[in-house]
């Protein structure tokens, strides 16, 4: 899955929001890896069933959701 930003500052700050959870992950059914190029993300899901890959692509889609809503909001002040 690849998620592109306006610009690079926030592409970083998402890859390292998303960085713990990232780590978190090695420790239940699903992995996820991440990569960062300019403003790009790309995560790369792995899990033995269909229901633990949709959990962790629900989960990781509603954190970068989030975390560009709260950096729009910190953008206007």
């Amino acid at each position: 899955m690849r998620f592109t930003f306006k610009d690079k500052r926030e592409a970083e700050t998402v890859f390292k929001a998303l960085k713990p959870e990232v780590q978190a992950s090695r420790s239940f059914k699903s992995r996820v890896q991440m990569r960062l190029e300019g403003r790009s993300l790309t995560m790369v899901f792995r899990a033995p069933t269909l229901s633990s890959l949709r959990a962790s692509l629900n989960s990781f889609c509603r954190w970068v959701s989030q975390l560009q809503r709260i950096l729009e909001l910190a953008s206007r002040g």
